[in-house]
């Protein structure tokens, strides 16, 4: 059993850490302690189909991401969050999509601007 727990936390660690958040703010947005997520990133604590849940949510992905331990996807830390953000936009509506579109296209702009 803690051989599955250890792998779980694993996951949890490696799409926290690809997205930029500290066990702090993934605590925050899944409305749990911060140090229940270090001690599921250890492998050291249980976790509850609602608190899988909630923390696969947080993270932008399925739950089955985190649980599919027999067939470990060799993702990079870049594929890890552009799935994390197709899983985000595809629980919007086409208005909210246009408008998060028109946001990263506004912010690319003015970088490529500030460059030159």
């Amino acid at each position: 059993m803690s051989d599955i727990l250890r792998m779980v936390g694993d996951k949890i660690r490696e799409y926290r850490k690809a997205i930029g958040l500290s066990q702090e703010e993934l605590g925050e947005r899944a409305d749990v302690h911060y140090t229940y997520i270090g001690g599921l990133e250890r492998g050291q604590r249980n976790i509850s189909l609602a608190n899988l849940y909630k923390i696969s949510n947080s993270l932008g992905i399925s739950i089955s991401e985190l649980v599919d331990i027999d067939n470990p996807k060799s993702h990079d830390a870049k594929d890890m969050v552009i799935e994390g953000i197709l899983n985000l936009l595809s629980e919007l509506n086409e208005d909210e999509v246009k408008m998060a579109s028109d946001v990263l296209y506004r912010i690319f702009q003015t970088q490529k601007k500030s460059e030159n």
